[in-house]
């Protein structure tokens, strides 16, 4: 999966103008970037020495093993020597498996046959050029416990920059951010920045009635209610001298919330039954994806809890205000989910990309990864389809009510006339334009799927691709 902000690099070493010009075409149809074509050996040695004074590495190189009847196999260790991060896929009418041994051994990245399969082509390209992409640098003042974060947006560093400072504090923190942001993980970071050997208590308080968090934050005594045959230590015991996190707080009965103000004023509690207070030593973090000062002030909130919380207060930004992120994260996601599912990574295409780019994530980064692990169980070292994404990530269009309200025009066109793309166009294309311009579309919507936009066009692959062909010559 190339990364949007910095255009891969592309070579095609190839002495038979037709097969580059058709692996031109099936990568730009992918919307990668025009490849340079060189033409034989000696082009390609006075490229790579082009290359290295300009420090312009190629990320991927197709390479014809046979160029004007001698064998090219020797430029794979000396482009690898030159460029080691540089990805080759071998191009060959036929192979056998000692050549494709030599060449595998040699540091060739894949094999492709003649005549060339565009899909196959594409999808081979493109996982390449996943391995190859460059992942953030950590930021070497930064405390490991913040690495789970996968980001290079300057808000959420400072973010995290911060946050690493607040984890000394003993003082409570408040985290707030919409669901999927990452809420309990930068609680967690914290508590393993300054606590990685003591107790970390997470606990969701939302929809707990007061009895309920009573017993389960303080614990009780014997005796404190029918049933309660023996004491029972509360979560707050147990996080003793570590963290305890009060996940989704915003969510807290207001008579729970005025025993929890106790226990940050005081740093005791009383557990159920007792009349005898017990001390804490956990520090608290709390939670929410909810707007607290609104809360406040419709009274489903208590002000002084609010401040003895927001001691130190992290807001994390939500996934479409740092979309620089997506390409680097969806490339983790995917060997993420390549390694627990025991299957070669799915490819996601630029086009693809910038469908993920245009959308806004309400779910956040949770559902970003989960998008990312549906599309590896369903398409295995496969291209996802657009169709796919787009079905997660928008609503098909409602055409039923499109013109309910609509007042009718009698002077308006026929129904036959008004379907017709052209017919409000001022100046009509010629049938070579618009067939230029259908095919492009077809190719655009199937993220250069030569098979799937030959079905949406209603021809053969091979009349598609007969069609590029010509177009590219004319």
């Amino acid at each position: 999966m190339p990364n949007l902000a910095e255009k891969p690099i592309l070579w095609i070493i190839e002495d038979d103008p037709d097969t580059a010009l058709s692996c031109s075409l099936a990568l730009q149809s992918a919307d990668l970037p025009p490849p340079s074509i060189i033409h034989s050996t000696q082009k390609a040695t006075e490229q790579i020495q082009l290359s290295i004074k300009s420090n312009a590495p190629p990320s991927l190189i197709f390479l014809d093993l046979n160029l004007h009847g001698h064998s090219a196999q020797p430029l794979i260790p000396l482009i690898l020597d030159s460029f080691p991060s540089t990805k080759i896929i071998v191009i060959t009418a036929n192979i056998s498996s000692e050549t494709a041994l030599l060449c595998k051994n040699a540091g060739a990245f894949d094999f492709l046959t003649k005549p060339l399969d565009p899909n196959r082509l594409i999808a081979s390209a493109l996982q390449a050029l996943s391995l190859t992409e460059k992942k953030p640098t950590p930021d070497p003042n930064l405390n490991p416990a913040f690495s789970i974060f996968i980001t290079t947006d300057p808000e959420l560093l400072a973010l995290l920059n911060y946050a690493q400072i607040v984890a000394k504090s003993p003082h409570p923190v408040l985290i707030t951010g919409e669901n999927g942001t990452g809420k309990e993980l930068l609680a967690r970071s914290i508590h393993l920045a300054a606590k990685p050997n003591l107790p970390w208590v997470p606990v969701n308080v939302a929809g707990l009635d007061d009895t309920t968090f009573s017993d389960t934050l303080f614990g009780h005594i014997k005796g404190a209610y029918t049933g309660a045959l023996q004491p029972r230590q509360g979560l707050i015991e147990c996080a003793a001298n570590g963290t305890l996190l009060l996940d989704e707080i915003g969510d807290l009965k207001l008579e729970s919330q005025l025993k929890l103000l106790r226990l940050l004023q005081e740093n005791e509690y009383f557990p159920l039954g007792s009349d005898k207070p017990k001390k804490s030593s956990a520090r608290i973090i709390a939670t929410t994806n909810r707007d607290l000062p609104s809360a406040i002030a419709n009274g489903s909130f208590r002000p002084d809890l609010f401040y003895r919380l927001n001691y130190h207060h992290l807001h994390i930004p939500p996934l479409r205000s740092r979309k620089n992120d997506i390409p680097t994260l969806c490339s983790h996601f995917l060997h993420l989910a390549s390694r627990k599912l025991n299957s070669p990574p799915a490819q996601l295409s630029p086009h693809n990309l910038k469908i993920l780019l245009n959308y806004h994530f309400p779910g956040n980064v949770r559902e970003l990864e989960a998008i990312i692990f549906d599309a590896q169980l369903r398409f295995p070292g496969q291209p996802i389809p657009p169709d796919y994404l787009l079905s997660r990530t928008s609503a098909p269009p409602d055409i039923s009510s499109k013109s309910a309200h609509t007042t009718p025009n009698h002077n308006s066109p026929s129904p036959a006339h008004s379907t017709n793309p052209f017919s409000n166009l001022p100046i009509l294309p010629t049938l070579s334009e618009a067939r230029t311009l259908l095919i492009t579309e077809a190719l655009h919507r199937t993220s250069g799927n030569i098979s799937a936009a030959a079905r949406l066009l209603g021809i053969s692959p091979q009349a598609l691709w007969k069609k590029l062909k010509n177009s590219a010559e004319s």
